[in-house]
């Protein structure tokens, strides 16, 4: 993924978790594309059995974990 579009990806992810939550990150998973790799990512962190992430914390970590 290059980096701009990694930027684009971060940007869609983060303005739908916080338009639509948990919810959102599934329809954009469901998509693919470079949002989607980052979606799948976010949803692995919120669904584990002793995660206790919000949608927007699974989100940030993510792409904390992209950047470096």
């Amino acid at each position: 993924m290059s980096k701009i579009q990694l930027s684009q990806a971060q940007g869609q992810l983060i303005s739908a978790v916080y338009a639509g939550g948990e919810e959102a990150l599934w329809r954009i998973a469901r998509k693919g594309g470079p949002a989607g790799e980052l979606a799948i990512s976010a949803l692995e962190q919120l669904t584990t059995p002793d995660s206790d992430l919000s949608p927007i914390e699974a989100v940030n970590l993510v792409i904390e974990e992209n950047i470096h």
